[in-house]
Parts: structure tokens; C-alpha cells; sequence
């Protein structure tokens, strides 16, 4: 009928039947569980959480002002630019290619890799780039006429008859061996020594270079020249870095995750306290990274469960429960080498410590921590007193009234070169040489095991090598010296007990 009120009241409720419904999806996003996801969720979650994998580039001609997913101008000016445009949580990997130029130190704090996927990749990645070195002599590429592949104590040896290179030449030293093309095509490794001919890497070729493999001798051009800024603390103030490091890494949650924080193909030459700088128990991998800066140390570590595989050129110290691993490294300064401290655990393996300083320890642990060196290569340059493997409490206690050996060290192979001994164990500290393969091998040696004032030393049951020493065992400095080979064969221990410092047999 004309005029009926009917289609009105209809369309009315109608209305509020949809509103109702309207309403109820409204409501429902509120509540646990639901899917619904508001316009400013996706918002935050772009703006704090990676949602695909983010690329950002630096470059000397850039500005922190772009968007820095491009090269060139397009990219940011420095490293921490970078890094504060990603997202705090991490579901991927964000990665940060630096061109060649030198950049100021930088800060990676506050990222979380999001727990509920555990992605494997999730991380930062701090990725620079590789030049060839000007030798002093000599090119730094070539084709090689033969190689030896190395094992154990023995490092890869590659040969060039026409190179003509300056011994031990210290532009070489520390860098990287690349192999570009032929047998072995593909490796890096870290460059120890070198003489008119020959590399010697930090471990093994595998294959071994022959006829057919071309070289390069590289290492990074991004160069860290400046301590990273003043760490932001809660209120919004700046504190001074931890160790005035060109890296700090610190306070990132990885969640479990292999590696949280990558440094790749970087150089750090600042005079910094430390090139790097990593606490509060993060995960950070260091891989063919190369410091070359005038500072007591190139990484100043202080967190627990912390691993490191590293190429420095410097001092390396893990502390505060810290566990750190160091695998075929060239370590190398006035006080270089890889010291543990205070309850600190440090695995280091195929590498090359040498020291210029009559005070520099090219292995060291004290205050109750452990290291555990094998097929590591020492030279002291001839430091009066100096040990290849240093053990003690580094407490200031009378050595006879100290009753435990609170820091350790199991050794593998060890070859020491220009050191007064191979093993010294002080106060409170014992070594275990670990296989019945282990060797000390070198030449200056005054004794190639030492143990003093309550130190102890156990070496296997099967004669280890030990040879180019004045007294293979020696007690208190002296105070009574015998051979291996006599403890093997009359007795398990020779001991003084004034000092309960002994030599013993597995």
C-alpha cells in the first residue's frame, strides 16, 4: 500500500542487524586470539618488526637522510644511519653493505630476533668489502707453482717461485689469502708469515693450491677509523662506550639463535681501548676481520656465552664467565694475545700469536678461567720469562697458602718459537696436556714445561714431542729439573712439596 510505513521499519532493522554485526567484528578484535589486525597494527608491525629481508647500503658520498636501499648518494653516510632505520624486532636478516671508505664507529643495541619463528637467518649482518694490499715487493696476485695443504701444527704453505716478496713483509701479515681460481678456487685465509716465495696460513688448505691456482692478496677497504658514539642509556643521556671500542655490540636478545650479529670483511684502525666491544651475552660472529689499530686490545669481551670466530690482528681477551672462540686467527702487537680471565672459558685453534713486548703472553688464563689452545703457533720475540701457555691464579696470596689450581689450560699441540718456556704454571693453576699426540716444539726454550709455587702440570702417558729445550720439566725455576722420558719411565710425579708444585703423568 501507498504510504505504508512497512519498507522503512525494514530498512531500519535491517540497519541495526549490520550494526550489530558491524559491532560484534569490532569487539571481537579485542579480544585474545581473534586475527583481526587494525590499520595501526600494521603500522607498528612495519615500523618494529621486519617483515621480509631488508638490505641497506653505506657509502662516504651518502646521507643518513635517504632511504639507503641504494648505492652511491642514494645510500646512508654512516654504519649507525643504517642501523637505526631497522626495525628492533627481527623475523629476518638485515643486512648493511658498506662500500669502500672509512666510516665512524658504530652501536648495535636493543635488536630482538623474534622467538616465536626462531628463523636461523634472523640477525644483523655488517658487511664490507675486500681490495687487493700493495705488497712491499712483489705483486699481490699471481699463479702458483705448488702448495703443501698443512694439518695439525703444520699450516698451509702456498708457493710462487717468481714473487719476489720481502720477508715477512707487514703489509701482508694478518691479511687474506684468496684463492681465485684453479685447485682450491674459493678459500680465504689469514696470512702468518710469508718469505721471498712462500705464504703460511693460519690452518689448512683443503685442497692444497698447485700449478692451476691463481691468488690474491686482499683485505678489507671499509675501514672502522673512529670509537663508535656514546651508548644511549634509558632516561636518553649518552654514556660513554663500554671500552671506547669502533664496535659495541651489547644487549641484543637472539633467542637461541647460531649468530645474532655478523661483522664481514671490515677493518678497524683506530686507537681505541678495543676494536670491538661485546656484552650481555650476545651471539657475534667476527669473520675475516682485520684490526690494525694502536689499542691494548682488538676485542674487550665481557658476557657469557659469547662466541667468537675472529681474523684479528691484535689482542683478544674474553672475561665475567665469557665463552670465546678464536679459529685460525694472525694475532699480532706490542701486548698481543688471547688472554681469559676471571672464570672465562677460550677454545683457540690453528692460529698464530706473536708478541713484541717482553710483557705481552700470547696465551694466558687466570682468576679461574680455562683455555684450551691446540695447533696454535707462539713467538715471544725473546721476552725474558716469557710462556707461550701462562696459567695462574693472578691473586696476590702467598703461592704456598693457596690449597686449589683454580684456572686451567688443556693444550694440544703447541709450537713455540723465542720463548723462555712452552708451558708456565703458577700459583693455583694447572695444565693438562690433552692427546697423546700433543708437542712443544721451538727453539729458546729454558724449559719446555715450567711449574711453580703450586703449580701443576700432567702431560700424557705416551712420550709427547718435546724438543730444543735446556731441561724438558723444571719445578720452582729450577729448583729441580728432570726429562719426560725419566717421569715416564720411573715414577708418576716429580714433585717439591714445599710448594706442592708437580710435574705428573697420565
Amino acid at each position: 500500500m501507498e504510504g505504508s510505513p512497512w519498507p522503512f521499519v525494514g530498512f531500519v532493522f535491517g540497519m541495526l542487524i549490520l550494526g550489530q554485526l558491524m559491532g560484534g567484528v569490532v569487539c571481537g578484535s579485542a579480544h585474545a586470539g581473534s586475527s583481526h589486525i587494525s590499520k595501526g597494527d600494521l603500522l607498528k608491525n612495519r615500523q618494529y618488526r621486519t617483515n621480509a629481508e631488508l638490505v641497506f647500503y653505506v657509502d662516504p658520498t651518502g646521507n643518513d637522510a635517504n632511504a639507503c636501499t641504494a648505492t652511491g648518494t642514494d645510500a646512508c653516510l654512516t654504519i649507525q644511519g643504517a642501523l637505526n632505520k631497522a626495525p628492533k624486532l627481527l623475523r629476518h636478516q638485515v643486512t648493511v653493505n658498506l662500500a669502500a671508505g672509512n666510516y665512524a664507529g658504530f652501536t648495535v643495541s636493543g635488536f630482538t630476533i623474534d622467538p616465536s619463528i626462531q628463523r636461523a637467518t634472523a640477525g644483523i649482518l655488517i658487511d664490507g668489502v675486500l681490495a687487493n694490499v700493495v705488497p712491499t715487493t712483489g705483486s699481490a696476485t699471481g699463479t702458483a707453482t705448488s702448495g703443501s695443504a698443512g694439518s695439525g701444527i703444520t699450516f698451509g704453505v702456498l708457493t710462487d717461485t717468481a714473487a719476489a716478496w720481502t720477508v715477512s713483509d707487514t703489509t701482508m701479515l694478518g691479511k687474506l689469502l684468496l684463492i681465485t681460481g684453479g685447485t682450491g678456487s674459493g678459500q680465504t685465509k689469514m696470512i702468518t708469515a710469508n718469505t721471498d716465495t712462500t705464504i703460511t696460513i693460519a690452518g689448512a688448505f683443503s685442497p692444497a693450491p698447485d700449478a692451476t691456482s691463481t691468488y690474491a692478496v686482499q683485505a678489507p677497504s671499509a675501514i672502522i677509523t673512529s670509537a663508535a658514539a656514546g651508548i644511549p642509556s634509558p632516561i636518553g643521556t649518552a654514556s660513554g662506550g663500554f671500552s671506547s671500542a669502533g664496535v659495541q655490540i651489547f644487549n641484543n636478545n637472539e633467542n637461541g639463535t647460531t649468530f645474532g650479529v655478523t661483522l664481514r670483511n671490515v677493518g678497524i684502525a683506530t686507537g681505541s681501548t678495543a676494536a670491538v666491544t661485546v656484552s650481555g651475552g650476545q651471539n657475534v660472529e667476527l669473520l675475516q676481520v682485520v684490526s690494525t689499530g694502536t689499542g691494548a686490545s682488538s676485542i674487550n669481551q665481557n658476557s657469557t656465552g659469547t662466541s667468537l670466530t675472529s681474523s684479528f690482528a691484535g689482542q683478544i681477551s674474553a672475561s665475567n664467565g665469557s665463552v670465546l672462540t678464536v679459529t685460525s686467527n694472525y694475532i699480532a702487537g706490542a701486548l698481543a694475545g688471547v688472554a681469559s680471565l676471571s672464570r672465562a672459558n677460550v677454545a683457540v685453534t690453528t692460529s698464530r700469536v706473536t708478541t713484541t713486548s717482553a710483557a705481552g703472553v700470547p696465551l694466558g688464563a687466570s682468576q679461574g678461567a680455562g683455555i684450551t689452545p691446540i695447533n696454535v703457533y707462539c713467538d715471544c720475540t725473546s721476552g725474558a720469562g716469557s710462556a707461550c701457555v701462562s696459567v695462574n691464579s693472578g691473586h696476590s696470596a702467598t703461592p704456598a697458602a693457596l690449597a686449589t689450581h683454580d684456572s686451567a689450560a688443556s693444550v694440544g699441540s703447541i709450537s713455540v718459537t723465542n720463548c723462555t718456556y712452552g708451558i708456565s704454571v703458577g700459583p693455583r693453576g694447572s695444565v693438562v696436556a690433552n692427546s697423546a699426540t700433543s708437542t712443544i716444539t721451538g727453539n729458546a726454550l729454558t724449559y719446555a714445561v715450567l711449574a711453580s709455587w703450586g703449580g701443576m702440570v700432567t702431560l700424557p702417558a705416551t712420550t709427547p714431542t718435546i724438543t730444543a729445550v735446556t731441561a724438558e720439566l723444571a719445578l720452582d725455576n729450577g729448583a729441580a729439573v728432570d726429562s719426560f722420558t725419566t717421569l715416564a719411565a720411573t715414577y708418576d710425579c716429580i714433585a717439591i712439596p714445599t710448594t706442592d708444585s708437580k710435574v705428573c703423568r697420565l
